[in-house]
């Protein structure tokens, strides 16, 4: 039980912060592709982070992982709500 509230936690994570990369990335606003999306970039996200992670040298454990995305999410959250105005 807590094993699928934890998959499905992550995966709304991911996907939100990839909706939120994707309308600061892509130039169409149709929330359909942007959706469709949301999980790829948010898988580039993730292998960037951990290259990130690796050359600066901190550990690649779950809470480091967990705790940089919140930042990224909030980071792009606040990004995407400054240009819809």
């Amino acid at each position: 039980m807590i094993s699928s509230l934890l998959f499905t936690g992550i995966t709304l994570m991911l996907a939100l912060e990839g909706y939120s990369a994707g309308r600061l990335l892509l130039t169409s606003s149709d929330r359909l592709l942007l959706t469709a999306l949301a999980l790829p970039i948010a898988a580039l996200l993730n292998v960037l982070l951990v290259f990130l992670l690796t050359i600066v040298g901190l550990p690649l454990s779950g809470w480091t992982l967990v705790a940089t995305r919140l930042v990224i999410v909030a980071v792009l959250v606040s990004c995407t709500r400054n240009i819809a105005g």
